[in-house]
């Protein structure tokens, strides 16, 4: 959260580790994007992309601030939360910042044919959801530890569950899911059928 000029908030937008881009924003990030500045505090550039910041002063191109600018620990002694780029980065470098009631009036940018103004409203926009469960009280993760063929691991510490096996019955299971993708499973996990079964 950004505040300048009283107590509205310019939002940063979180969203998945994998993202769907068309052509068009493809290409925009890969031009735009700015590295990961890895000095202390570690930060990334966000473009302040909204009239908002821009309406009447001339820039070639938007102005941009440090991402940690966006978020305050609820301790006041801790100045600042750093925030991952893969989980900010995208929205941000195509669209800026959330402004209600600016942004997406007309047209929302993730779907052409919805207004977005109101944070609900972009909510409902979202879509390809990521499996991607810290906790131990959700139904489908219950399932594939029950299974027999499977080995999952509780997340702890915010990171979610880890999945070091699963049995034809799991990945039939994650397949038919409402989940496009799932994360995170251990770089040598045991995925015997996992071809044939998810990405047929």
């Amino acid at each position: 959260m950004l505040q300048r000029g009283g107590k509205k908030a310019s939002l940063l937008v979180k969203h998945s580790q994998f993202v769907i881009l068309n052509r068009a924003d493809a290409e925009t990030f890969s031009k735009n994007w700015k590295p990961v500045n890895r000095t202390q505090p570690v930060s990334f550039k966000v473009p302040l992309k909204s009239d908002r910041w821009t309406k009447g002063l001339r820039f070639v191109v938007p102005p941009e601030v440090p991402s940690f600018a966006f978020n305050h620990h609820r301790d006041p002694d801790i100045p600042f939360v750093g925030m991952c780029a893969d989980e900010f980065g995208v929205f941000s470098t195509l669209y800026g910042t959330f402004e209600k009631d600016e942004f997406g009036v007309e047209q929302c940018p993730l779907d052409y044919s919805k207004s977005c103004s109101k944070i609900e409203e972009l909510i409902a926009t979202k879509r390809c959801y990521t499996l991607s469960i810290a906790g131990r009280t959700n139904t489908l993760i219950k399932e594939l530890k029950s299974d027999v063929n499977s080995s999952v691991a509780f997340g702890s510490g915010g990171h979610p569950c880890v999945f070091h096996a699963m049995g034809i019955k799991s990945l039939e299971r994650l397949r038919y899911s409402e989940f496009m993708f799932a994360r995170k499973f251990d770089s040598n996990a045991s995925l015997p059928g996992y071809v044939n079964v998810v990405l047929q």
